[in-house]
């Protein structure tokens, strides 16, 4: 049996909703449910960075705008253990990433007043990896760390407290294993040419990944393996580490290979160069190569997780440990593929960007102040610096602090905030939960299933609103629902078609605003209206909220969209704002017509409805980057928007019926509940013989406010026997190959290819 642990902190993601590249078959995804917890202290560990140690300048880390790294690596830490290790995880991409930091102008000030010199732009040496292994071993028999005036002995000695303060024994064992891992690699390798792959595998991965990795499943899953057992799990978990580094060496090629040549180098030290040296073959052969050897790595280790679980000899501890590194593989995947880190054309998300600018907020709801831009740090001699995020080279702020000591006040100052969602309004200023009119679930957390914000914070544009009017209450719903999983369709759209338009940054900032605060309007006000209890597997706003709350906060978003798009500048966007927004509440006053009147439309009438009201919202965005694209392209997407729409929307309606997914986070065939005329409820009662039965099923809908369970089952049977849902998955394969010819069709038309809107619809696929 591969699956014996029992899951208590995460949640299988919608296969739906991520790409594996066909890498990673037979273990799913899983999320933490409070992922926010590590994104804060990932933001944290920058700032100390920044403060104590130095600037940043290219670096990006273990945060992404879908997925944060332990949150989908180690998805069962315990919640009391995430932050800490998100700080800590932070530190290590810090580390290895500090040649890359180092490839900055000359002069460059740092955050602590030191002038960057030519001796400072070196690769990482043995010499800062004896400090950090000797740090750590320190560590591990005293607890503490004397004369730590460096800045990052002091970022060390705060990991190390916080995870002894958690558990001492299983704290101890992970220092020595991250002792052990500075000592075997930790970039003591990045200037070694590796000829073989056999040599580069022994050398390069399993030696360097397992100590440091080993360190962090084990303490964040609470696993102690016994000593005599210790030997055998390393050895159980070598293709675990191996696939763990065929799968970075694949997606961080090309970053990587940027990086030595910047540096000078002939060669990169990676599984693809290596490849392709020694075979003679092509970059591309070199990558088939690799993916080839990541789909034997999942199948073995899946053998050994199963045939380990059937063993009577081993602990249960061990078991649990391989089964977690199980989880490490599909999430260090879903990661690699879209993070920034690897990335150059991915982004991170606006919340983030808003944190690394202006600093995480405090809890009086203002920014700490240690983000890039943030002024709270800076001395008068280097007020003058600004910031260049444009560039993606913003310059830190000054300090004149020095690095910190490793007292009793430094720690307090720097405790990570457990306490889910009354922290997280907390953080925005709001005290007082009572004061929201929150009725529902007291459990509710405001939290992303995803790692991520669904692409906007509702504090990040001003409002004309008068300085004593406090909108806080106005906004909570929004809050609220922005929070939830999202597989953030519409921003990734939007970036996907930039590529072609080449809108300016801050026009396309403004843009992702107004289609995200009209989207999450919409669904609040569908929620009300069609009495759907759940979103994303959460409470609906009104549920939480009120129905008049809810009426207000989605009314108040869609007058702030529109005080952005007359930002925007012109007429003609006022124009395109309004008449998308006529359609969208035109295309749902027929939904709802339909539903609350019994009326069944015909399979056209119900497309060109979609059309009106799914494929507003594409056709918004798409339409106001068009007006202020910077290319001299003549560029018609109306006609992708609109076949885009009809297969998302046909999608959502089959997934509804049948996707476990879908039951969890929506409920049991909820469209049922709804009594909505979705794809195949419409080709069921235009094609069966049991329309009778059907249409008093559905008026026992209306008349209970809702299906029973009986009722879907019945319904639901008789789709499948009258070929509804083939039908329903024939036509989403049909509209498909509609979204795919008008993508190509623009691809020959502009002369570029999009891989980020291909990658977008195979996220898609049923």
């Amino acid at each position: 049996m591969e699956h014996q642990m029992e899951y208590k902190f995460s949640s299988v993601v919608d296969p739906s909703t991520y790409e594996t590249h066909g890498l990673c078959d037979g273990i799913p995804l899983r999320c933490h449910h409070q992922p926010e917890l590590e994104e804060i202290e990932a933001f944290r560990c920058q700032e100390d960075w920044r403060r104590w140690v130095g600037p940043l300048g290219f670096y990006k880390g273990g945060l992404g705008p879908r997925w944060n790294f332990i949150a989908i690596t180690v998805p069962e830490c315990r919640p009391d253990r995430l932050a800490i290790l998100g700080y800590a995880n932070e530190l290590a991409f810090l580390h290895d990433g500090e040649q890359e930091m180092l490839v900055i102008p000359l002069g460059t000030v740092t955050d602590t007043g030191i002038i960057i010199d030519i001796t400072d732009i070196v690769p990482i040496g043995d010499a800062h990896n004896d400090d950090l292994k000797a740090t750590f071993e320190q560590l591990a028999r005293t607890g503490d760390v004397q004369a730590a005036t460096s800045g990052k002995r002091a970022i060390q000695a705060r990991i190390a407290r916080e995870m002894l303060a958690l558990h001492k024994e299983q704290a101890t064992v992970t220092m020595r294993s991250w002792a052990k891992f500075a000592e075997l690699g930790s970039g003591r390798h990045h200037d070694t040419h590796f000829r073989t792959e056999a040599e580069y595998i022994q050398n390069r991965m399993f030696d360097i990944g397992t100590m440091y990795w080993y360190g962090v499943v084990t303490f964040g899953m609470a696993i102690s393996i016994p000593d005599e057992e210790v030997e055998i799990a390393h050895e159980l978990a070598n293709v675990a580490y191996l696939n763990l580094g065929l799968t970075n060496d694949l997606y961080s090629y090309q970053k990587e290979h940027e990086t030595a040549m910047s540096l000078g180098q002939d060669f990169v030290v990676n599984l693809i160069w290596v490849l392709m040296e020694e075979h003679g073959i092509t970059e591309a052969e070199a990558k088939d190569l690799c993916r080839a050897k990541i789909k034997q790595t999942i199948l073995d280790f899946r053998h050994i997780v199963r045939e380990t679980n059937a063993r009577a000899d081993l602990s249960g501890e061990t078991k649990r440990y391989l089964e977690g590194l199980l989880y490490s593989l599909s999430g260090n995947l879903v990661w690699s593929i879209d993070c920034p880190r690897y990335h150059t054309w991915s982004s991170y998300n606006t919340q983030q960007l808003d944190w690394m600018k202006n600093g995480i907020p405090g809890e009086d709801g203002k920014p700490s102040g240690c983000g890039y831009a943030s002024g709270q740090h800076s001395s008068s001699k280097h007020a003058e610096r600004t910031d260049n995020l444009a560039s993606g080279v913003p310059s830190p702020p000054a300090s004149d602090e020095a690095p910190p000591d490793v007292s009793e006040d430094c720690r307090s100052s720097m405790k990570p905030d457990h306490s889910g969602l009354v922290n997280i309004f907390a953080a925005k200023g709001i005290k007082d939960l009572a004061a929201l009119n929150i009725r529902g679930d007291p459990s509710i957390r405001l939290t992303n299933g995803h790692g991520q914000p669904n692409g906007f914070h509702p504090d990040d544009q001003k409002t004309d609103v008068e300085p004593g009017l406090d909108t806080q209450i106005i906004q909570a719903p929004c809050d609220y629902l922005h929070s939830l999983p999202s597989k953030n369709v519409r921003e990734k759209a939007i970036e996907a078609i930039n590529i072609w338009l080449q809108v300016p940054p801050e026009k396309l900032a403004s843009i992702k605003l107004i289609t995200q605060l009209l989207h999450n309007a919409s669904l609040m006000l569908d929620d009300l209206e069609d009495g759907s209890p759940l979103r994303r597997g959460h409470p609906a706003t009104h549920s939480i909220f009120g129905a008049g709350q809810t009426v207000n906060a989605a009314n108040y978003q869609i007058l702030r969209a529109l005080q952005e798009v007359q930002a925007l500048g012109g007429a003609e966007d006022v124009a395109i704002y309004a008449g998308e927004l006529e359609r969208l509440y035109v295309g749902q006053s027929l939904d709802l017509h339909w539903t609350s009147n019994l009326i069944c439309p015909s399979i056209e009438q119900y497309l060109e409805m979609i059309e009106y009201k799914t494929g507003g919202l594409f056709r918004l965005f798409g339409r106001l980057m068009i007006a202020h694209s910077t290319t001299s392209i003549d560029l018609d997407v109306a006609a992708l928007w609109n076949s885009l729409g009809r297969y998302y929307q046909a999608r959502d309606d089959y997934q509804n019926l049948v996707s476990p997914v879908y039951e969890e986070q929506k409920g049991y065939c909820e469209d049922l509940d709804e009594g909505k005329y979705s794809l195949p409820l419409i080709h069921l009662l235009q094609t069966t013989a049991h329309e009778p039965l059907v249409r008093n099923l559905l008026t026992q809908r209306r008349v209970h406010g809702a299906s029973n369970a009986s009722h879907k089952q019945t319904l639901l049977a008789l789709m499948e026997e009258s070929g509804s849902l083939a039908f329903t998955a024939d036509f989403l394969a049909e509209l498909r190959g509609k979204v795919e010819a008008e993508l190509a069709k623009l691809e020959g038309w502009t002369g570029l290819r999009n891989d980020p809107l291909r990658g977008l619809l195979r996220m898609l696929v049923v």
